[in-house]
């Protein structure tokens, strides 16, 4: 009797204690809670700096209808002198691409004025501004205003509409990328060789932006259209005369200041005709 009250407490005893195992489960489904967390992190992150990028502000676009719209905005050119005269102005910019500005003709309204480069902000074109001020030249600051155009208007799929926004977009931004090197090759961050090879790549890039553009067009016949895909024409053009240049080894960062305004003229023209 006694063996047998022994052997009764001690299984109640045991029987008492509730081993409580951590689930395999709920673990795996934490981590991936988390990971999902991750992703749309790194999603909308991306959304916001890309959408930077291109209009110029920041705007999440991840949770509303993306709209395909290029925002207007205002650069802020330095310029070295006008005329009314062809012949003088272009003596102007070949004396002022010798001091390392682009030297760009701008016409505009019966007026020809040289640029020596072209700035996001009206602070860097002062700061430049007074650096050249001591100059012969007849320096001042001038606004450009580039004009905002609504892809959505187009009755089209949405991925076309999204084509022609980037390619539209993507002008401005090949702006930005030629400013940036001008100033990588001024510090000998890069060299001409590397600056060519990178713009040869930009160049076969507004290739298949072109063709994009142009079987969009076929289907649709859009003269809007028409006009972004001749923009490219000359976009290819500017930069297939820069790899040119570039390669002859001998020229200064004003040709890549001039194939950068250029570039910003170009975009000008087409969104003061879209």
């Amino acid at each position: 009797m006694q063996v047998g009250f022994q052997y009764s407490m001690t299984r109640n005893y045991y029987s008492d204690i509730v081993v409580k195992k951590r689930r395999n489960g709920l673990k795996r489904v934490g981590i991936v809670l988390l990971v999902i967390v991750c992703l749309i992190s790194v999603v909308a992150l991306s959304d916001l700096f890309s959408t930077m990028l291109t209009t110029g502000r920041f705007s999440f676009s991840l949770f509303r209808e993306k709209e395909y719209k290029f925002d207007s905005r205002v650069l802020y050119a330095v310029t070295m002198g006008e005329s009314k005269d062809k012949f003088t102005a272009y003596t102007i910019a070949s004396g002022a691409s010798i001091l390392g500005a682009g030297g760009y003709v701008w016409y505009e309204n019966d007026n020809y004025i040289v640029i020596a480069n072209i700035y996001q902000s009206k602070e860097d074109a002062t700061k430049v501004l007074e650096n050249i001020s001591t100059t012969e030249y007849s320096t001042s600051i001038i606004e450009i205003d580039l004009d905002s155009f609504d892809i959505g208007q187009f009755d089209m799929e949405k991925t076309e509409k999204e084509s022609i926004y980037k390619a539209v977009s993507r002008i401005y931004q090949l702006y930005t990328e030629l400013y940036d090197m001008s100033n990588n090759i001024d510090t000998k961050k890069i060299t001409y060789i590397q600056a060519s090879s990178i713009i040869n790549s930009y160049k076969s890039e507004c290739k298949v932006i072109k063709s994009s553009i142009g079987e969009i067009y076929s289907r649709y016949n859009n003269d809007i259209l028409r006009r972004i895909e001749s923009a490219y024409v000359h976009i290819i053009e500017i930069l297939d005369s820069l790899v040119y240049k570039l390669l002859e080894g001998n020229q200064t960062t004003s040709v890549v200041k001039h194939g950068e305004i250029d570039v910003v003229y170009r975009l000008n023209e087409l969104l003061q005709s879209l």
